[in-house]
């Protein structure tokens, strides 16, 4: 099940900023990222990715419990 995963955030090319929110909508984290950056969202939480102006490129892991 999705609803199980955390996912993994691996940035390949470019920057942007990335958002994590808590259940009540309040940000948690709100940070930079850029190539090389690698960010752990837990599961359940909403997040957000934004390119800058150069792109953004990445990858996004789910872990599973199997």
């Amino acid at each position: 099940m999705l609803g199980d995963a955390h996912q993994v955030i691996y940035v390949m090319s470019g920057s942007g900023k990335i958002e994590i929110s808590n259940n009540d909508g309040e940000t948690i984290l709100s940070d930079k990222v850029q190539e090389g950056s690698v960010v752990a969202i837990p599961k359940f939480l909403p997040s957000i990715r934004v390119a800058g102006d150069e792109g953004l490129t990445f990858i996004s892991l789910l872990t599973s419990p199997r």
